[in-house]
């Protein structure tokens, strides 16, 4: 599963902003009652996938890239982000672990993009033909395009 995130200063930000109910512009006619009504629009979590992708909007026009580090934590507890209704046994185990990272380099024009990935407890980044070990600290600090999570 992929979401859109609109950056923020935390990825908790970003899902909470992604997840809020919005109300849309005119009125919604309902088909069952005919009754009309302004219109919202919300999302949430009834069951979770296995992997997750988080898209980190970085451009806000054409012509302009969103710089900035935004804090992303190595666990997120996805029951943070479903209702109290949810129900649990459905949403199955709501930890998941950044496993891999996408970061671009570059303009809208241009650019280069590396990954940082994890394995047997080791962060890697990989540049084209070449990789090197990195710390975990390093992988966590990076202004990530794409942030990748498997369930535990």
């Amino acid at each position: 599963m992929t979401m859109s995130l609109q950056y923020k200063a935390t990825l908790e930000q970003a899902i909470l902003e992604h997840l809020s109910e919005v109300k849309i512009d005119g009125n919604y006619k309902c088909e069952k009652c005919g009754k009309e009504s302004k219109a919202k629009v919300s999302h949430e979590f009834v069951r979770l996938p296995k992997y997750m992708m988080f898209h980190i909007k970085r451009f806000d026009s054409i012509f302009n890239k969103i710089k900035g580090n935004m804090h992303y934590p190595p666990v997120v507890d996805m029951r943070t982000f479903t209702t109290k209704e949810t129900d649990v046994k459905l949403l199955g185990n709501t930890k998941y672990d950044l496993f891999a990272l996408t970061v671009h380099h570059g303009t809208i024009n241009q650019g280069h993009y590396i990954a940082y990935v994890k394995r047997d407890g080791t962060w890697y980044q990989f540049n084209d033909e070449y990789f090197t070990v990195e710390s975990e600290k390093t992988a966590l600090s990076q202004q990530a395009y794409l942030l990748f999570y498997a369930q535990r």
